[in-house]
């Protein structure tokens, strides 16, 4: 005698049934789980490598120099006469306050006893990403300035030269995807030479700032079809003393938010990042069941003592 099974009344009967739960449940066995933690990358914080800080006193409200100048003429006479033409010195002082940049972190009772479960270092994670809000704050204020504040920064000094970049690409355009070798050669030429020529060959730029794209531009561009130098390359020869790099914010920091390239001298005796407080956090403190940490950062922007040693051309 044979035995047929009667698959629907199992069904019926619950026996064979599994539910969305319970299917589940069997492919998280099944799922292999990687131990390395992966974080969301962010770009590079520039202003760094670019500027010069000054470290200043936490306990300042402003960051106040002294400039100084003198007044003297020289005149022929004869050798036995009286007076003789007067030698004076002057000075001026100029001041910036110093502002605050703050953030904060927080991580609750249950927080805490589930990450201990799952060891994960919840607090050390949420502090990083503090250090780097108030980092990422004060690294765009130091290359962009900051509007609400009154600061500048190295991209935006007032009183720097000024190159204004030809319109004379195809279309009349400013654009070097629009422009030969020999004229984006011009530009560069142009904006690096316009600091010794304004200030009678006192100062000279040691960099030239470029957005991403058009220093990807030049470093690809050949000079001509006969040989292989790159545009870079070409002013590199030429220019030896003068360091080419890219940087961002660059892409839309001239006026009307167009690509500007940036020549300055890079040296403490011309620009400086001012800077009280890099970083602090302080205690945490009990707010019902929540933990609060404050962080804070102080800075003063960008000074520079001779903004002629700078010089900006936009629309690139």
């Amino acid at each position: 005698m044979s035995y047929k099974l009667d698959a629907s009344k199992f069904e019926r009967d619950g026996m064979l049934k599994s539910d969305a739960g319970e299917s589940v449940f069997f492919l998280r066995q099944l799922e292999e789980i990687d131990g390395q933690l992966y974080n969301v990358k962010y770009a590079r914080l520039e202003a760094m490598d670019l500027l010069d800080v000054h470290q200043g006193n936490p306990g300042a409200e402003t960051y106040t120099y002294r400039q100084y100048d003198g007044v003297a003429i020289g005149e022929f006479s004869s050798n036995y006469a009286n007076g003789s033409p007067r030698a004076d010195v002057s000075g001026k002082e100029f001041s910036i306050p110093y502002k605050s940049v703050r953030a904060s972190y927080g991580y609750n009772i249950q927080e805490i006893r589930a990450a201990n479960m799952g060891q994960f270092n919840l607090e050390a994670e949420r502090a990083l990403k503090a250090r780097r809000a108030i980092d990422e704050a004060m690294n765009t204020a130091a290359l962009l300035g900051n509007t609400a504040t009154g600061m500048k920064g190295l991209f935006n000094q007032a009183s720097a030269n000024s190159y204004t970049v030809p319109a004379d690409g195809t279309g009349a355009s400013a654009l070097w995807s629009a422009k030969t070798a020999d004229l984006i050669l011009r530009d560069m030429f142009g904006l690096v030479d316009t600091i010794p020529t304004v200030t009678k060959e006192l100062e000279n730029a040691t960099h030239l700032l470029l957005p991403y794209a058009r220093l990807r531009t030049i470093s690809t561009k050949r000079v001509d079809s006969v040989n292989n130098t790159t545009v870079l390359e070409f002013f590199q020869k030429n220019r030896p003393l003068v360091q080419v790099r890219g940087a961002l914010y660059l892409d839309t920091a001239g006026a009307s938010s167009v690509a500007r390239m940036v020549a300055y001298c890079k040296s403490p005796m011309h620009q400086k990042w001012v800077v009280s407080v890099p970083f602090e956090s302080f205690p945490p403190q009990l707010q019902g069941m929540e933990y609060v940490v404050e962080c804070h950062g102080r800075m003063g922007g960008v000074v520079s003592y001779y903004p002629l040693s700078i010089a900006y051309g936009d629309g690139i």
